[in-house]
């Protein structure tokens, strides 16, 4: 299930869910530039520019339990709706789409 969510939504979900993911689909390089706290980094490609079954590979060894929700970005929301829709393809069950980063009121991460 996919739901998307705005900022608001999305820091409400984040504090008030005890266990989530939030996901960074950009690549390293942006990731690095600043993202969400406590985000991990879930390059898009290789989610969908390698063959479905190294996707899925690669999204269970980031995201190993399909049953906790995972919260996915990009900077402007195109890359976390392809995310979000391979992931549901990958059988995750609670897929929050929170959309692009640019604009983010909550402040940045650089670890």
């Amino acid at each position: 299930m996919i739901v998307n969510t705005n900022f608001d939504e999305a820091k409400n979900i984040m504090e008030k869910t005890a266990l989530i993911t939030v996901a960074d689909v950009r690549e390293e390089c942006e990731y690095v530039t600043g993202h969400v706290e406590n985000a991990v980094n879930l390059p898009l490609s290789l989610l969908i520019d390698v063959p479905k079954s190294e996707g899925r590979v690669f999204a269970e060894s980031v995201v190993p339990d399909k049953t906790i929700p995972v919260m996915v970005y990009c900077r402007t929301g195109k890359r976390s709706s392809l995310a979000a829709n391979a992931l549901d393809e990958f059988g995750y069950q609670i897929i929050y789409d929170m959309g692009g980063l640019s604009g983010w009121p909550y402040g940045l991460s650089y670890d």
